[in-house]
């Protein structure tokens, strides 16, 4: 008997220790309700003080999350930093100390719990956090959550609480000062050898880059709470897919609980769309932070898909931990979806595409910058207009840029439920950065936070090292630029080396394994130790800025097309309204000192105007200027996306720069900083339809394409027809084709349209004429579009003699224009409101009537004293 007990003691240990787990359980099951802990976190945002530090002043009130730059303007300090030449007023801020206070009142009660922590889930950037006079901990990186142990510091009554921040410009000077070489960076607004941004892990566009001013604010900007528990805590609860099947999903549920010492603790998972517990087990924790797993399995799953390929499915997950004593709990919403980064050898050269759930996706987005230079100052009603703005525009992707944050929680919501995937750039963008112990532990640090604070979104499709460092290393030759010898040009690059090749792929191969994860964009493949693979046509994503600093015709982006085009675009002012908030009269001209200031990329306004020429007549005052900007803009960037969806397989993505501003001021954007839709968004929309024609014209040569994204073939009934300008049809074409799913078929070549015009005997010159392409599906209209034969400036357009009239319904506005002649790019503008139209910079034929809608984005009660002026391409030339 003995000899058996010997042989079998791990089996039979393991058997008493689910006995005594089954029985224990069984007891407080029967016998006691366990409590939640909810109501042990303390918001601390409210009444806050602060002051310049070193200066004996009175304390001023602050809002909380906040900024210095936005409490000093909220208290008069200085003014509007937006306005004008305020900017260059308020360079001193950055300079000086600031000092954050708050009384926090503890009872006895609070106290007792087990622990007491401070959270800070953002602090701009160097701060020393005191409690009464006792330094708790310091903190130097913006993009990441600081917990400190509190309840050392803190007494029954009124505890003093102090934040204060360092001059992060200061700060830098003093690590530039004792590195040994300086770091390449090519957007911080600052003299080569006084660039101090590599060296602080905060928002890099606060150094100013080329659409953004130099405002380097510190401050409290996310929440902070006191956060107390017992026993244990669940610190997280991370869903991932690692089967799917038509008729099940397999999900691991990985739990990470903090424990004071080892204890029985029941898991479970329970979903909205299932009343029962979807799965559950018994466990013995452990002392210490350790991760636990439990296996789920959802019947006939409903999938998460993108916009355009189905409904965005989210299920309502809440993990849950219990002992005796106490019961918590997480919520989250979980897509069950698969993301693959596909790259494999074909044709072309080497794929660059996402797969959705096994299908393959074309790409269509946008590059996403923060909503404001003051982050606290974006709503969650903004990061609603935008997102939703994205999906309107049939969008199914946005990249969040390197050089920013990783966004607040309400963006990837908005994401999550508008099936809008994110590119998420890992925040290092356009220098190298330094590789000393610490702050290559804060890296790891910030990698690991913010990839598992994301992690559970379903949108999240790809991690990416950083933006266009590898592309600053070889093309723009950074080495020879700043004279690096062979000793030094190996130790930045080892360093690099560190974060992109072994930190990031690390945590996300520990942390988020199911997702991919791209080192550098752009770039032609993943790169091995030593060896880098430049951007080109062939493999990889591809950046491309030719037209813009170039000058350029926008047809180069034609040859310039690779296999998934991930950053391009070109600027445009935006509408008048906006500039008059942040202008006065003597500044409303596009080369002003004002507007000259403004304008951060190096060619500068008059680029807009260069290559304006090549398609349009000069306009002859500024706010027609400011039109034919964004017509420009519109029509060049509308015949890249073209472009990029006629070549799929190809090409597969289609990412431009960018959808929205930071500021009010010219720029990229298709969105303009207070919600107005540029001309951009409009046909960016017409040109991500699911469905479309595609004429693609170079010099005399003209093709037709269709091109579908839809996981179905189509029945398509299309329609080409070519009319003069007075609205009399010369010819017509209808034919029917059954349109494959997730392609692009070339329908005329060049020689074919040509022939297409001889044989039908049209004798009107071509500054006369349009092409109407129409698509049909079961006799309902689902795409138009025109084109025309020459650029705009050589159309024969006379006046339109257009009229316009309005009427509020229900919060909106409905319009109603008519024209007598044909007018080109019908431009109709809200005067007081911020907003979009239903449509807008369209093209009207003789006598047609046109109807839209005004959606204001937010009704401030002003509704009623709006009005709206309209132009054309005729009126801002004459």
């Amino acid at each position: 008997m003995q000899l058996f007990f010997d042989k079998h003691k791990d089996l039979l240990q393991s058997a008493m220790q689910v006995l005594c787990l089954f029985i224990l359980f069984t007891f407080f099951g029967a016998c006691q309700k366990p409590v939640s802990e909810d109501n042990l976190k303390l918001n601390l945002q409210e009444d806050w003080y602060f002051r310049q530090s070193g200066v004996q002043g009175a304390w001023l009130p602050a809002k909380v999350p906040g900024t210095v730059h936005t409490d000093l303007v909220q208290n008069k300090v200085i003014h509007d930093p937006y306005y004008r030449f305020n900017e260059d007023s308020i360079q001193w801020i950055e300079r000086e100390n600031w000092e954050y206070q708050k009384t926090i009142h503890c009872t006895k009660a609070y106290l007792a719990n087990d622990h007491v922590e401070l959270v800070f889930e953002g602090l701009d950037t160097y701060a020393n956090i005191v409690i009464n006079g006792e330094v708790v901990g310091q903190t130097d990186n913006m993009h990441k959550l600081y917990r400190f142990d509190a309840k050392p510091y803190l007494h029954e009554g009124e505890n003093v609480l102090n934040v204060v921040f360092r001059s992060p410009s200061v700060t830098g000077e003093e690590k530039l000062s004792n590195y040994p070489y300086l770091l390449p960076t090519i957007a911080e607004q600052a003299e080569i050898g006084k660039q101090t941004a590599p060296f602080t892990r905060k928002a890099s566009y606060h150094y100013g880059w080329d659409w953004a001013p130099r405002l380097v604010t510190m401050g409290i900007w996310r929440p902070v709470y006191l956060e107390a528990w017992n026993t244990f805590k669940l610190r997280d609860v991370f869903y991932s897919v690692r089967a799917l099947e038509s008729d099940k999903a397999l999900v691991k549920a990985t739990f990470e609980i903090e424990s004071n010492t080892e204890q029985a603790l029941l898991l479970s998972v329970a979903s909205e769309d299932n009343t029962n517990e979807l799965a559950s087990k018994h466990i013995m924790v452990k002392e210490g932070l350790h991760s636990y797993v439990l296996d789920l399995k959802i019947a006939n799953p409903k999938l998460w898909w993108a916009n355009g390929m189905g409904d965005p499915y989210l299920y309502r997950l809440t993990g849950q931990i219990k002992s005796k004593q106490k019961i918590e709990e997480r919520t989250v919403d979980f897509g069950i979806r698969t993301i693959k980064l596909v790259q494999e050898q074909d044709d072309f050269g080497e794929s660059f595409k996402f797969q959705l759930n096994g299908k393959d996706i074309f790409i269509k987005g946008a590059n996403w910058v923060p909503g404001d230079m003051f982050i606290p100052n974006v709503t969650e009603h903004r990061y609603k207009w935008l997102v939703e703005s994205a999906k309107e525009t049939n969008m199914n992707m946005l990249r969040v840029w390197g050089g920013a944050i990783y966004e607040n929680e309400a963006f990837y919501k908005l994401c999550d439920k508008n099936g809008i995937m994110v590119w998420q750039d890992f925040m290092f963008a356009c220098m190298h950065y330094p590789g000393t112990k610490d702050f290559l532990k804060s890296v790891q640090e910030e990698a690991v936070y913010n990839v598992k604070r994301l992690r559970n979104h379903p949108s999240i499709a790809l991690w990416c090292g950083n933006n266009e460092i590898e592309e600053g290393w070889e093309p723009w030759r950074w080495s020879e630029k700043y004279k690096y010898s062979k000793e030094d040009s190996t130790k930045i690059y080892n360093d690099y080396e560190k974060i992109f090749y072994d930190i990031l792929p690390n945590v996300i191969g520990n942390h988020d394994e199911t997702k991919p994860y791209w080192a550098s964009s752009p770039s032609a493949k993943q790169g091995k130790s030593g060896i880098r693979y430049i951007q080109n046509n062939r493999s990889g994503d591809r950046h491309y800025w030719g037209v813009w600093f170039g000058n350029i015709p926008f047809e180069t982006f034609y040859e310039n097309t690779g296999r998934f085009m991930s950053e391009y675009g070109f600027q445009s002012f935006p509408e008048i309204k906006t500039l008059r908030k942040v202008a006065e009269a003597q500044d409303m001209a596009f080369d002003s000192p004002l507007m000259s200031r403004r304008q951060r990329s190096f060619p500068g306004n008059i680029r807009m105007q260069e290559v304006m020429d090549f398609y349009y007549k000069r306009p002859k005052d500024f706010e027609s200027f400011i039109y034919l900007s964004q017509l420009n803009q519109a029509e060049g960037i509308k015949k890249a996306i073209n472009f990029h969806r006629k070549s799929k397989p190809m090409n597969m993505g289609t990412i431009y720069w960018q959808l929205n501003d930071v500021w009010p001021t010219m720029s990229w954007s298709s969105i303009d900083y207070f919600g107005n839709w540029k001309a951009l968004q409009y046909f960016v929309k017409k040109a991500n339809s699911d469905v479309a024609f595609v004429p693609i014209q170079q010099n005399d040569h003209l093709s037709l394409h269709m091109v579908s994204d839809r996981l179905k073939d189509t029945n398509i009934e299309s329609t080409i027809r070519i009319k003069n300008l007075k609205g009399e049809a010369l010819s017509v074409i209808n034919k029917e084709y059954i349109l494959p799913s997730n392609s692009a078929i070339s329908i005329m070549e060049p020689q074919l349209v040509t022939e297409f015009l001889r044989s039908n005997k049209i004798k009107e010159h071509s500054n006369n004429l349009v092409l109407e392409l129409e698509l049909q599906e079961a006799g309902k209209p689902i795409f138009k579009d025109r084109h025309y034969f020459v650029p705009v400036k050589d159309l024969a357009l006379i006046k339109p003699e257009l009229e316009m009239s309005w009427e509020v319904h229900d919060n909106n506005y409905n319009i109603k224009i008519t024209s007598k002649h044909f007018a080109k790019n019908v431009g109709v503008f809200s005067e007081v409101l911020n907003g979009r139209f239903s449509d807008n910079y369209f093209d009207m034929m003789p006598g047609e009537t046109k109807r839209i809608q005004f959606i204001p984005i937010e009704d401030d009660g002003s509704i009623t004293k709006n009005s709206f002026s309209l132009t054309s391409v005729w009126n801002a030339n004459n």
